[in-house]
């Protein structure tokens, strides 16, 4: 009797044993997890069709059509594509560690690494092979922080300058004192730069904050200025006739865009390099100044990890459809940054920017984004 009981419980543990394992089975398997939500046959869901809530729904909906297919459970579980299990490509497979990025938002001495040596070692980490910036680094930091990590790193680094000499005129002065030619300040600077153009020592001038009013977390820091006043024309000339960028951090106001494209079109020659691309508008938008601007690159720091969800255009499991489809229509005209400030920071934005941006997109877009864009706009090798 007691083998018969015996027997019996083994049977049904094997047996509910079988159920959970049929029913995790069933829980990472897309096409099933489409199949038992299609009510309509569509293959599909809807989300009427869908029992939770509509927070998780628009997690896994990741092109956003409202409609969750099975290439989609596939990718919010980690798992091959249905149908594609055997066409992941060596090169994509590669791109998480081989892929070489140029980081055009590089904060040197704001790094937990302050060094030009420990900057090489993180950059060497995670595979960023260029660093630019013009970013003054930080309280505490004196005489020209770019000139002293060009100096160490070579051709690893791409200097630019001015941020910090225009943000010193804003803090005295105001605005009216950042755009006064004839303030000490900003008039020892552009005879400085133009020296530093002719002698290449510098690859163009910026991040001038042009419009962070809702951009910058620090009250005294923020402002609002004209894009083509007097300085940034005489500024955008000279740069132009040195083959340098212009590189500006401005929020997406119809009157701020109105004066970039003024700009722009006052010499194609110029180029301007939009930092945070985008910020406060719409892929549409964006799209429209790129069609009509062939001298305006884009650089994608800040539009991704950030707390405001309308920054993010992309994280690490997510891109929106719209920049996706912008940027492989203008793949020619988009860079990237890190913007970070730590080396934890620094380490998880650059695994951020390989999965959510640069493995969504085609082969060849993402070598450009990644670094042949920089090699070819800055000459290097």
């Amino acid at each position: 009797m007691f083998n018969q009981y015996f027997l019996k419980l083994v049977v049904s543990l094997m047996l509910g044993f079988g159920l959970i394992f049929s029913s995790v089975s069933w829980a990472k398997n897309p096409e099933v997890a489409v199949e038992n939500r299609d009510s309509n046959g569509d293959g599909r869901v809807s989300i009427d069709e869908w029992e939770k809530s509509s927070f998780i729904f628009d997690k896994i909906d990741f092109d956003g059509d409202g409609y969750l297919t099975a290439a989609e459970f596939a990718k919010k579980w980690g798992m091959p594509i249905p149908g594609q299990e055997d066409q992941v490509s060596s090169e994509s497979a590669m791109m998480d560690t081989s892929l070489p990025i140029a980081d055009f938002h590089f904060h040197p001495g704001g790094l937990a690494a302050s060094s030009p040596s420990g900057a090489i070692e993180l950059m060497n980490d995670t595979g960023v092979k260029w660093a630019g910036s013009g970013v003054s680094g930080g309280r505490g930091v004196s005489g020209r922080l770019w000139e002293q990590y060009s100096n160490q790193m070579g051709d690893r680094f791409i200097p630019f300058a001015g941020q910090k000499e225009f943000n010193y005129a804003f803090l005295k002065g105001g605005a009216s004192a950042m755009l006064d030619p004839y303030n000490p300040i900003i008039s020892r600077f552009m005879q400085q730069i133009e020296n530093d153009l002719e002698t290449g020592k510098v690859k163009g001038v910026g991040e001038i904050f042009i419009n962070n009013m809702h951009s910058n977390t620090n009250s005294r820091m923020r402002r609002k200025v004209e894009v083509d006043a007097p300085i940034f024309r005489d500024l955008y000339q000279l740069l132009a006739k040195h083959n340098a960028f212009l590189t500006i951090h401005m929020e997406g106001d119809s009157d701020s865009l109105e004066q970039m494209e003024n700009l722009l079109s006052s010499d194609r020659n110029g180029r301007i390099l939009w930092n945070h691309c985008g910020t406060n508008t719409s892929s549409g938008d964006v799209r429209t100044l790129l069609a009509s601007n062939s001298n305006l690159f884009c650089e994608l720091s800040f539009r991704f990890m950030h707390k405001k969800s309308s920054r993010n255009i992309f994280l690490e499991n997510w891109i929106d459809s719209g920049w996706l489809e912008l940027i492989e229509d203008f793949p020619d005209r988009f860079l990237i940054g890190t913007d970070a400030h730590s080396n934890q920071q620094y380490r998880k934005y650059v695994k951020v920017i390989r999965s959510g941006l640069l493995s969504n997109l085609s082969p060849s877009a993402a070598r450009k984004v990644a670094h042949e864009n920089a090699q070819h706009l800055f000459g290097l090798q």
